[in-house]
């Protein structure tokens, strides 16, 4: 390919971003327990995650247990080398098998999502079923610390405040069609209409505060006169 062709052609993947459509996943822990996930790819290397409520993958002494997940493709893997960021928050974060990196699309969102949700609090929880994904309308009442409280806005997504909805990320699908991901259900109380979920800024500062999302470093070049020896990017 000539230069300036390649030059048009990455000009023209920075204009348009990769499809962001939400990325929603079945978990299946192995004990008989199942919860929800949000799959995404980590802005250091691309590689596949799975963000989930660490009580859906978790054991008694704290530990993070492998588990199995599927895709709204009919699509299967695992979750491996999981951990907890942080013993306050309902978070834990798990290497994907089954995706090769880059092939994971959805984003950890932006970096403060308070005016957002103050100018659009209608979200949906993306309840997985197997292999589809059932978008159920929540309404957010309260955006304040690391939590954000919810509640349903009708009959079908009352119908889905189950604890199996553990895991499963309130989505908020913008002007252009990409979903951008506001929480994800750490716990619903049927009995009082109502749920947390740990907001997504807060799961992105956790994430990229941990080794899973290193900075690239590139070696030194012996005898250049330069050498790069820090990106944050790609």
């Amino acid at each position: 390919m000539r230069i300036d062709a390649l030059f048009a052609a990455l000009l023209a993947a920075l204009a348009c971003p990769p499809l962001a459509q939400a990325e929603p996943v079945l978990i299946n822990e192995g004990g008989g327990g199942k919860g929800q996930g949000w799959l995404f790819g980590s802005p250091a290397d691309a590689s596949c995650w799975i963000a989930t409520a660490r009580h859906v993958v978790g054991t008694e002494d704290g530990a993070i247990k492998d588990f199995q997940w599927s895709d709204i493709q009919g699509r299967e893997g695992l979750g491996l080398d999981g951990f907890a960021p942080a013993k306050d928050l309902d978070l834990a974060f798990a290497r994907v098998e089954g995706r090769r990196t880059g092939e994971c699309m959805s984003r950890l969102g932006g970096d403060d999502l308070s005016f957002i949700v103050a100018r659009q609090p209608v979200v949906e929880a993306m309840q997985m079923l197997k292999t589809h994904a059932e978008p159920r309308q929540m309404t957010l009442r309260d955006f304040s610390g690391e939590y954000v409280r919810f509640t349903p806005t009708n009959d079908d997504s009352r119908q889905a405040m189950k604890p199996g909805l553990s895991g499963a990320p309130l989505v908020l699908r913008d002007s252009a069609g990409a979903d951008r991901p506001i929480g994800l259900i750490a716990n619903v109380d049927p009995s009082q209409d109502f749920g947390f979920a740990v907001r997504f800024d807060t799961i992105k500062r956790a994430f990229l505060a941990t080794a899973a999302a290193p900075t690239i470093v590139a070696p030194r070049v012996a005898g250049a006169a330069f050498a790069l020896t820090d990106s944050t990017g790609i």
